[in-house]
């Protein structure tokens, strides 16, 4: 029994020794067999040589990739890239990587057997499948994306889905260094963009640059020829980033390799040099680079998506400056605070910045911190604003000097919410007129109209008049006849349009046109006269109107009606009458409360019986007592945030609107006019100023202090002119206040501000700080004080022949 065992453990003993040495030499046997066997299989047939400007350095000599589409689901491998026993291949729809020549590792999978391209650069490749055929006119991306970096290790990245495939691709053209391919691909009929693909980074890389070009090909897959950038430049950032330039066939183009890369062209201009500017309103700086194109010439441009060039300034090119926007460098100084400013939107040819300076030097100067340059004066402490230098206005430069503000307390509190100061008041009973129109319009007409002046954000003046059975409309200055379905423009008419700008923007013209004896007679409202036109619609006559609004003829003669009253004239516009307009007995009216009124939008004279009140353009006159009312088309603010006034002055009446002011004596009868336009530049719409007509009435001197966008005017009633005692453009000037003989106002520089400390209240490191400014009612000087941080509004203590205490309110929520 004993033997038998050890006879059996013998057998296991041979067993096993012959299992581990013949199975291992089978192994090496089939191991050489097979590999010889792969190699002989993976042998690629010859294919068309790739044409390109510069050879793959990093590919072997003998190796050519393969330059047309090709399907993934390939029983023979395709090699798309390779160096020493490197390669990445394809394969019945996978992508490998070798490192050897027989282990593999799949680096991606196609789902669908699609046709697909590859372009290879150096040690990095695009791969690209067409999703959905360019024959077809199916909605949804039409390419999925592959980049792949090969060494030091293969790493895949899946780049976002796209409306465009392989068949969309206009030309492909690499650099080696840095890694990237550009890519030009048809976008709709006739339109082409551009896009960089970085390996690595998933998001497509857009050109986003506004210059024209025509593409060659023009047709995509004309040319699958991988090309190469020539003057290739590199300009290393201090971040550890750099700034690529290339050059192809079209322009010159940059790449910015960051973390957040982007890629701009340049038409006519090569970079040559970069530098860095700290903008303090992005408290982050910003690069401006310096061109120069073949015939010497050199130009500046920021680095970035606002493309403006500017000429070159060697001056900016000397010390450190700082961009306080994109047209203006500030820097301070020992000596002197010094800008250079360029004109916003003008052309290149006539740009030439102007230069200005204020010598500092009787302070020192101590610091700057952001736009504010603190300086010792005498042993106090100054300031001066750097916007405040550029952007202020018509005042002496001694008042650009500011103080610390004394005397104040501060409170944070919750932002109060805004109530509409709304008061209700009942009047005749009135209804809202969607068109200015003698009869209904039919819908067919406003339909014809909708196709040939379509209305967006701005909405025309528009006038309707029906003669007969034709339709005459007046869209602003275009002039349309609409005669049995037919609508015909007639021509543009000479008359003024003025615009309403809020939310949107209105027109605002001629308010009414009657065809009589043979002539057009148009209402030039907004021109304050009345024109003659004949059917060529040429000017024959004129008549100076203030504001006429509505004509009517009356046999020989033609009656207007004016905030001026209602003058009489002949076909030759001779002058036969002129009486005030009448009133309208309210007797058999309706009373309705009217809950909309503003604050000054109504005014109840108890002297004269007559309510003033402001409503839809018109100022209205009633008088509830003898029971009759009449009004006058006046208009529109031009800041639709602006806020119309009447306003008692002596025996008159003021109805204040932001651009000009009418007169009235107490009964109602129009005196006179005083115009004081809007500047330029203006703070409306969304850079409306808190304070935008903001009023302080001084009886004493019969002067209105106004806001009106970046100034402050004051209107002398008594010498019926008006000037302005404070200008600063692109700044927030805040409500006034008066104390005593003293008018305050808080002022932000930066009118963006606001917006900021909003929206990024928790994240800015911009410093930021707030002025009181004093206007001296007496001499009209201005001082000011200023005060680290940003507050939102202020209040006034104590008696008005003491000096101010300040509450400073800080707004959270």
């Amino acid at each position: 029994m004993n033997e038998g065992v050890a006879i059996m453990k013998l057998r296991r003993r041979r067993i096993i020794w012959t299992v581990c040495i013949v199975i291992p030499m089978l192994t090496i046997i089939l191991y050489f067999y097979w590999s010889a066997d792969a190699k002989r299989e993976a042998v690629i047939p010859a294919a068309t040589r790739l044409v390109s400007t510069q050879p793959i350095a990093d590919a072997a000599p003998d190796w050519t990739p393969p330059a047309e589409p090709f399907d993934p689901d390939t029983a023979e491998p395709l090699v798309l890239w390779k160096k020493e026993q490197n390669s990445i291949y394809v394969q019945d729809s996978h992508l490998y990587y070798s490192s050897d020549g027989v282990d593999e590792r799949v680096l991606y999978t196609w789902e669908q057997s699609l046709t697909t391209q590859a372009w290879v650069s150096g040690n990095a490749l695009l791969i690209g499948t067409q999703l959905i055929d360019s024959s077809l006119e199916q909605e949804g991306h039409r390419g999925a994306w592959i980049s792949v970096q090969t060494q030091p290790t293969p790493a895949i990245t899946e780049l976002d889905n796209i409306y465009f495939g392989p068949q969309q691709v206009l030309a492909v053209t690499a650099a080696n260094e840095p890694s990237i391919f550009l890519i030009m691909v048809r976008n709709g009929i006739s339109n082409f963009s551009e896009y960089i693909v970085a390996p690595s980074h998933k998001e497509w890389i857009p050109n986003n640059s506004q210059i024209t070009f025509t593409p060659n090909p023009k047709e995509p897959g004309t040319d699958n020829q991988l090309r190469y950038f020539t003057n290739v430049h590199t300009f290393p950032l201090p971040e550890g980033s750099a700034i690529y330039s290339f050059a192809d066939e079209y322009s010159s183009l940059l790449y910015f390799q960051s973390a957040y890369p982007y890629v701009l062209r340049y038409a006519d201009y090569s970079l040559t040099d970069v530098k860095q500017v700290f903008s303090p309103k992005e408290h982050a700086n910003r690069l401006i680079g310096r061109f120069s194109n073949e015939a010497g010439d050199e130009a500046l441009s920021y680095l970035d998506l606002s493309f403006a060039y500017m000429p070159y300034e060697p001056r900016l090119w000397e010390g450190e400056w700082q961009a306080l926007n994109n047209s203006t460098f500030t820097r301070a100084t020992p000596e002197q605070i010094e800008v250079i400013q360029y004109k916003e939107d003008a052309p290149f040819d006539t740009n030439t910045p102007t230069y200005d300076y204020f010598p500092t030097t009787e302070g020192r100067l101590i610091t700057t911190r952001g736009m504010l340059a603190e300086y010792d004066v005498r042993g106090m402490t100054q300031y001066i604003s750097l916007y405040d230098f550029v952007n202020t206005e018509e005042a002496s430069p001694r008042h650009l000097w500011s103080s610390p503000l004394k005397e104040f307390a501060i409170k944070k509190e919750e932002r109060p919410a805004y109530i509409p100061p709304y008061f209700s008041y009942e009047i005749p009973d009135w209804s809202y007129q969607d068109f200015n129109t003698n009869e209904s319009i039919p819908e067919e007409l406003l339909g014809a109209l909708e196709e040939v002046r379509r209305e967006g954000d701005y909405g025309y003046a528009k006038v309707f008049r029906k003669y007969g059975s034709q339709w005459f409309v007046l869209y602003d200055r275009y002039f349309y006849e609409y005669t049995d379905g037919q609508l015909s423009e007639l021509g543009e008419l000479p008359v003024t349009v003025k615009v309403s700008i809020g939310e949107a923007a209105g027109g605002r013209g001629a308010m009414d046109f009657i065809r009589w004896r043979d002539a057009w007679f148009i209402s030039d409202t907004e021109g304050s006269r009345v024109i003659k036109l004949n059917d060529k619609l040429e000017v024959e006559a004129e008549f100076a109107v203030h504001t006429p609004y509505r004509l009517t003829s009356d046999g020989d003669q033609l009656r207007i009606a004016s905030i001026a009253g209602q003058l009489t004239v002949d076909a030759q516009f001779k002058l036969l009458n002129t009486k005030q307009l009448p009133f309208e007995s309210t007797a058999r009216m309706k009373k309705a409360m009217f809950d909309g009124f503003m604050p000054h939008q109504l005014y109840d004279d108890t002297t004269s019986g007559l309510t003033w009140y402001y409503f839809d353009g018109s100022l209205y006159q009633y008088d509830a007592k003898k029971q009759q009312y009449r009004s006058f088309y006046v208009g529109f603010t031009v800041n639709a945030r602006a806020s119309e006034k009447i306003i008692p002055y002596r025996d008159e009446v003021v109805l204040l609107l932001d651009h000009r002011l009418e007169r009235f004596d107490r009964q109602g009868n129009w005196l006179s006019t005083l115009a004081y336009p809007r500047s330029t530049p203006d703070g409306i719409y969304d850079m409306t100023t808190q304070g935008e007509s903001s009023l302080i009435v001084d009886e004493t001197s019969e002067l209105y202090y106004l806001v009106q966008g970046y100034r402050i005017l004051a209107i002398d009633l008594a010498r019926n002119e008006v000037n302005t005692v404070f200008r600063q453009n692109y700044a927030d000037i805040g409500p006034l206040l008066r104390h005593g003989d003293s008018i305050y106002f808080m002022l932000h520089s930066d009118l963006e501000e606001r917006y900021r400390q909003l929206m990024q209240q928790e994240e800015t490191n911009r410093p930021l700080y707030t002025e009181i400014v004093k206007i001296d009612m007496q001499t009209k000087t201005v001082s000011r004080a200023v005060i680290d941080g940003y507050y939102d509004a202020f209040d006034i203590e104590g008696n008005a022949g003491d000096e101010p205490a300040f509450v400073l309110r800080s707004y959270f929520n």
